[in-house]
């Protein structure tokens, strides 16, 4: 029996681990119009004057950084949404640093990311990430997502993604631990049966 049950654990976790990547995959193949588009001007650190622009649809959300200067601004006049940007690389979606000189961050997953895909480009003569003063929103959102199905982008793990790829993990596996366990029962039921009849 518990052979039976560790056996059920097992593929419920392994079919869990299978339907979160399925689900990033359609939200990634199944792109549709960003439901809201967002740019400005961001300040980290009271130092740091980032353009951005971002972009959102369901499932799926991109950030685009570029540092243009460094400035003196108040603190109060911080631009961009909470925990979207980060001076570090283990905290945030898209990664505010010195180098590189544009910064971009796919982050995929429902209700909140799960995993997230990161660009850079150190050098003007790369074209992607975009320059956000001059991006389209959306279009800079279709590139991103063409370039993670084509397998370009650094696949990165925050804290943010880790817990919410481990929680929709979790919720998967537990609705496929009851569906494999009523399977195996309803099995067992008709076994039974069929053995109450034969004799």
């Amino acid at each position: 029996m518990r052979a039976t049950q560790f056996g059920i654990g097992a593929i419920a976790i392994g079919l869990g681990i299978a339907t979160v990547a399925f689900c990033t995959w359609v939200f990634l193949d199944r792109l549709t119009n960003p439901d809201g588009t967002d740019s400005g001007v961001l300040v980290r650190r009271g130092t740091g004057v980032w353009n951005y622009c971002a972009a959102e649809t369901v499932g799926i959300r991109w950030r685009n950084a570029e540092q243009t200067t460094s400035l003196r601004v108040p603190r109060e006049n911080l631009g961009g949404s909470e925990g979207d940007w980060s001076d570090e690389s283990t905290s945030g979606l898209c990664e505010l640093a010195e180098s590189p000189i544009r910064t971009g961050a796919l982050a995929v997953g429902w209700p909140t990311p799960w995993i997230l895909w990161r660009f850079s480009a150190d050098s003007a003569l790369q074209s992607f990430p975009p320059w956000p003063e001059t991006a389209d929103s959306v279009e800079s959102l279709k590139r991103a997502v063409a370039r993670v199905l084509a397998g370009e982008g650094r696949v990165t793990m925050t804290g943010r993604t880790a817990w919410a790829g481990a929680f929709a993990t979790t919720l998967s596996s537990v609705a496929w631990w009851i569906i494999v366990q009523a399977l195996v029962r309803a099995h067992r039921g008709r076994r039974a049966t069929r053995r109450a009849e034969l004799e």
